[in-house]
């Protein structure tokens, strides 16, 4: 007797012959070695033998802190890093866990990093932002969703919600000493968001970040930003 529904087993490809089947690993590769077969090569069996850490995650952005710069390396891994999760996985040498964990750790070291760089840069013209006793406070990130239960996957979006300690104000400290013009805590927060979003969502270069989604704070598109 057969079963009605078999379990159908996908045929594993070798690594070579995935870019064939995967425009996205094609073109990364042509990204990678514009017109050289033999360093695009090179470079497939570098995505098939890599298995990305947390820590290579944050090694790969250390030293980091201008923006800019900062909002392009990161476009350039997750180039890197899709096309070797998509080489692993269609091989066998990864599987769904490696998959999810990877895009997961990439979104938290990529929030992160981008959530310090930018408050720098707004500390550096405006102070930092304090309670009323005067204690430093910072910008809380809340991963939902997929990223909440850690299960992102290439394509996912990343749902967040900001918030911070309490009312405040901006104060000039001795790391800030040209900050000029005061904000309040929201107004101070609410900038930091805006380009913590623009700098993940924003499409440039080799792409995008990671696409944010907001709509799960309170009141969704409605509701305050922080």
């Amino acid at each position: 007797m057969t079963d009605a529904f078999p379990i159908i087993h996908p045929q594993k490809l070798r690594p070579e012959d995935v870019p064939a089947h995967s425009p996205f690993v094609e073109r990364a590769l042509r990204a990678a070695a514009p017109g050289d077969e033999a360093k695009r090569a090179e470079v497939l069996g570098r995505l098939a033998s890599t298995v990305w850490t947390r820590e290579a995650l944050e090694a790969a952005l250390s030293g980091l802190t201008d923006t800019t710069a900062l909002g392009m390396k990161l476009r350039m891994i997750r180039r890197e890093l899709v096309a070797g999760l998509a080489v692993r996985d269609a091989s066998g040498l990864g599987d769904y866990e490696e998959v999810v964990r990877v895009m997961s750790d990439f979104a938290e070291v990529s929030v992160d990093a981008m959530v310090r760089a930018h408050t720098r840069e707004l500390a550096a013209r405006h102070g930092v932002p304090c309670d009323p006793e005067g204690n430093p406070m910072d910008l809380m990130v809340v991963g939902m969703g997929k990223l909440g239960g850690r299960e992102l996957n290439v394509s996912s979006d990343i749902d967040l919600i900001f918030l911070y300690w309490t009312e405040g104000e901006t104060r000039v400290t001795p790391d800030t000493p040209d900050a000029r013009r005061t904000l309040t805590a929201q107004e101070f927060f609410e900038r930091l968001a805006r380009r913590v979003i623009n700098g993940l969502n924003d499409v440039e270069g080799p792409g995008f970040v990671f696409r944010v989604d907001m709509r799960l704070r309170p009141n969704g598109d409605s509701g305050p930003i922080v």
